[in-house]
């Protein structure tokens, strides 16, 4: 942020504001327990940290954070490790534990190997729906903190 000139040539010292953090990330953390374990307490950890770090940087009294569970296998839990569930739930939880976060649950945008180009579990068989239909949700739920509006209908597993 300090040499953006050097990245961005059209940049004139007209200045800038960090609006806002997007993460979607965990599929790593299922395959240890200890990550698990300490999934909640860092994630909750890292988003203060990184509108802590960013303060300096931003026009906004509580910089939004949007984040997306991880959803690998779909709506059907049954199919879930025990990490899984446990870093999944903690990603759901982080809206209800910070203050200007939203999480977007993954689930409903899962793929089938045989709907998708090739078989890479870990980045969802690498079927770009997916990633465009969750990079989507992100976008509008970001949009919806920084407006102070609520626009998205966010798709659900069946009960």
């Amino acid at each position: 942020l300090g040499n953006l000139k050097e990245y961005f040539p059209g940049y004139k010292d007209q200045g800038f504001d960090v609006a806002g953090f997007v993460m979607w990330q965990g599929y790593r953390d299922t395959l240890s327990g200890a990550y698990a374990n300490f999934y909640e307490e860092n994630l909750l950890a890292y988003i203060d940290s990184m509108r802590n770090d960013f303060a300096d940087y931003t026009t906004s009294s509580l910089i939004p954070f949007v984040a997306a569970t991880i959803g690998h296998s779909g709506c059907d839990m049954d199919q879930w490790t025990d990490r899984a569930k446990q870093i999944w739930q903690a990603q759901m939880d982080a809206a209800d534990k910070r203050t200007n976060v939203i999480t977007i649950d993954a689930r409903p945008s899962w793929r089938l190997m045989k709907d998708s180009p090739i078989q890479d579990f870990a980045h969802y068989h690498k079927n770009a729906n997916v990633y465009l239909e969750v990079g989507t949700k992100l976008g509008w739920a970001m949009a919806d903190l920084v407006q102070g509006k609520s626009r998205l209908e966010r798709p659900k597993c069946p009960a």
